[in-house]
């Protein structure tokens, strides 16, 4: 993914995978 994210010049964040599917991910509220 690093290497995609480089060649592309895009931003990627590395987050925790705990709670993801219940946290939105833009504002972080849980649902």
């Amino acid at each position: 993914m690093i290497e995609v994210e480089e060649e592309y010049s895009i931003e990627v964040n590395l987050v925790s995978e705990k709670s993801t599917s219940t946290t939105c991910p833009l504002c972080r509220v849980k649902n």
